[in-house]
């Protein structure tokens, strides 16, 4: 937006409050200003990078605006956001989660863009190739490419994939690796093998997918197709409910050699001797599901300095303000680079699993931003779950059907818009 300075800075300052929680820091007279707005989740990490753009960068001062959790005062706040940046009054740099399912209930926050792919072609963002060109962090291809592709419309890219989340599975080296193409040939190939705790971990494989709605991209926006089965999906679903009603409440051996990785926090017990694969959806893809990402405001005047603001989280050459080393990635979410991984590793004392894990890192070949419509389908999957003790089998079946017809007329209606 428009840089002004004194009294007018203050006002332009408190444009997106909507209550208290999301405030901005009142501008210092004749400082030049760049405005930030996020997420609840993320405000540590972005005051931090705020505070060493402000040391490296005399005379400017960074703003945050932290939008309200209350549901009221959100929506309020995210409608001016909208309006504003819709009239070329929106702030310089957007760090925002996506409708990610991890989150527990009474902790999620409705995502400000519910298709970030439809944000990006509508304006909101400005192109970051001009500036991406002449940073020399972009030559060594430090990103995963299938993960920054995401953020690109039309071969340019709008949005920066900060963090993410994608499904690991571990075994003994050397024995215990799936050779199917398709989660369901992985299910095949577990329910007849000899190891239990393999089939117990690509059982383990199918409820994580649910709960992290990996099992999408379900929308192909730039081409305007729907990617979602209905009936591969409810074939897929129903197939593995039975071995997971009569095992769910089974406990898992604490780190046994066979497994399942979705949090960094499971590195610190698995063995030394482990490898790692990528886990594929129905469609046989490694999908992975960005969390949240970062982009520059169409209507910011100071765009470069927005995008070098905005590089912090990801260029280990800058930092942050509390360690002056940057981790290169967003606290709690898996990084998406393979340096950030080599560092994530470190700090958990896991180096010894850094090759091997990487190997299977580099497997993922696909990305999407999870929208509201996975959200609404894994709320309804886990409806379903929470009621399969009493509920007759045929009618679950039924139940599962319904709820994947239900949502591929969502994603036909959502290809077309």
């Amino acid at each position: 937006m428009k840089k002004r300075y004194g009294a007018t800075v203050l006002a332009l300052a408190l444009l997106l409050t909507a209550g208290s929680g999301c405030q901005a820091e009142p501008a210092e007279e004749g400082n030049q200003v760049l405005e930030v707005v996020t997420d609840s989740w993320y405000k540590q990490e972005v005051e931090w990078a705020g505070d060493f753009f402000e040391r490296e960068n005399a005379g400017w001062q960074v703003t945050v605006q932290v939008l309200p959790r209350e549901q009221q005062e959100r929506d309020a706040a995210v409608q001016k956001m909208k309006t504003e940046a819709m009239a070329g009054e929106g702030p310089d740099v957007y760090i925002l989660g996506t409708a990610h399912a991890d989150a527990v209930e009474d902790e999620y926050e409705e995502p400000v863009f519910s298709s970030v792919p439809n944000t990006m072609e509508s304006g909101v963002f400005a192109v970051l190739d001009d500036y991406m060109e002449k940073d020399v962090y972009w030559k060594s291809a430090p990103c995963h490419p299938e993960i920054l592709k995401a953020g690109q419309l039309g071969g340019k890219q709008y949005v920066l994939p900060l963090g993410c989340r994608y499904c690991f599975y571990y075994h003994p080296e050397g024995e215990g690796a799936m050779n199917g193409k398709t989660l369901e040939e992985w299910m095949a190939q577990a329910a007849s093998s000899e190891r239990e705790p393999a089939r117990r971990a690509v059982q383990d494989a199918m409820f994580q997918f649910m709960r992290s709605s990996l099992i999408q991209p379900a929308v192909d926006y730039e081409n305007q197709k729907s990617l979602f089965d209905a009936e591969l999906w409810a074939d897929t679903v129903n197939a593995w409910f039975p071995d997971y009603l009569a095992t769910r409440f089974e406990e898992r051996e604490e780190g046994a050699p066979y497994g399942m990785l979705n949090w960094a926090g499971d590195f610190v017990n698995l063995p030394s001797d482990v490898a790692f694969q990528a886990v594929p959806d129905m469609l046989g893809r490694r999908t992975a599901a960005i969390t949240v990402y970062g982009a520059v405001g169409q209507s910011s005047d100071i765009p470069e300095e927005a995008y070098d603001y905005l590089m912090l989280f990801l260029d280990e050459r800058r930092g942050n303000a509390q360690t002056d080393t940057s981790d290169g990635y967003v606290s709690g979410e898996f990084p998406v680079q393979e340096w950030a991984w080599k560092e994530l590793l470190k700090q958990t004392g896991r180096e010894d699993l850094t090759e091997p894990f990487l190997e299977s890192f580099r497997e993922l070949d696909s990305a999407y931003f999870p929208g509201e419509p996975e959200r609404e389908l894994e709320e309804n999957f886990f409806h379903i779950i929470n009621y399969s003790d009493t509920t007759p089998e045929d009618e679950r079946i039924r139940q599962v059907e319904d709820l994947a017809e239900q949502y591929a007329r969502t994603c036909e209606i959502l290809a077309k818009e």
